[in-house]
């Protein structure tokens, strides 16, 4: 995939959001936070989640909406969590 520089390609993979490991792919700015990354995704499947309610991981490891991208992210991770805890 040829991308702008600064951009990064991502794969997200979704999980619980009425697909089955739905894969996306996706080109971000080096610089995004989890939260552009969602809205962005977000945007692109007229889905509606609250940024407080989808739990994202990269190499098993949880990020959180003011958490910027990873150097060495490659792929994420979309779950829904439950309303109400």
């Amino acid at each position: 995939m040829n991308t702008p520089r600064g951009s990064v390609p991502i794969k997200v993979k979704l999980f619980g959001f009425g697909d089955k490991g739905r894969i996306l792919e996706v080109v971000v700015q080096e610089s995004s936070t989890i939260r552009d990354i969602v809205a962005m995704v977000v945007k692109g499947l007229t889905l509606e989640i609250d940024y407080d309610e989808v739990m994202v991981l990269c190499n098993e490891v949880q990020l959180y909406p003011d958490d910027m991208l990873p150097k060495n992210c490659t792929e994420l991770e979309f779950f829904p969590l439950a309303l109400g805890g």
